[in-house]
């Protein structure tokens, strides 16, 4: 089974393409920097910066030395990626739910929902189950600032053991999205990406 381009866009250590930052010392981002962007520091030194699209979906951009697009509905759940090349799209990989992006369930703790995914990529179509289990709410402190947080474990698998994937993603109630913090298949043991700061464009 095909993994979510995710492991692409959290894995590669990459140089920040945006400007730079205000310092975690001068604020600590909160849900409406979300508008102008918020930016994810990485130990490796990767750089992911969320925007939000609309009311229910965020966008996620990885770059500049390999550059890749995400979006997700509710800063949650994928619904496209795609890495850029020459300035045009490859590897895209769209997920549906069956449901407008607003209707998808609320990231919340405690969660436990199962949902069916048609995910399209490289013109075949695999028809998959997500299931996501929140945890309980918890403060974490990351460059300085601290943030309510929700860890949540999805697992993808097409109905066989032998398939499953695993996502550990950490969703910021205050800020509206999540990060992926851990990643790879059943029973093997998983990559970790550790965030080291969170700072807002301003």
């Amino acid at each position: 089974m095909k993994n979510s381009l995710r492991a692409g866009l959290v894995a590669m250590t990459l140089a920040s393409a945006h400007a730079l930052p205000a310092s975690a010392q001068d604020s600590c981002p909160v849900a409406a920097d979300l508008a102008k962007g918020i930016v994810l520091t990485y130990a490796d030194g990767s750089v992911e910066t969320m925007r939000r699209l609309d009311a229910d979906r965020v966008e996620t951009i990885v770059g500049p030395d390999y550059p890749a697009r995400e979006i997700s509905g509710r800063g949650l759940y994928l619904l496209r990626s795609a890495d850029f090349v020459g300035g045009k799209e490859t590897n895209v990989l769209s997920l549906d739910y069956n449901m407008s992006p607003g209707d998808l369930p609320a990231p919340e703790a405690g969660m436990d929902v199962t949902i069916p995914v048609s995910e399209a990529f490289d013109g075949s179509i695999d028809l998959l189950l997500e299931t996501y289990v929140g945890g309980p709410a918890q403060d974490v402190k990351i460059g300085g600032c601290t943030y309510s947080a929700i860890d949540i474990k999805l697992t993808r698998n097409d109905g066989t053991a032998a398939s499953q994937s695993i996502e550990l993603l950490r969703y910021y109630p205050d800020l509206g999205f999540a990060n992926v913090y851990g990643l790879g298949d059943a029973g093997q043991p998983l990559d970790y990406f550790e965030v080291t700061e969170i700072e807002a464009l301003r």
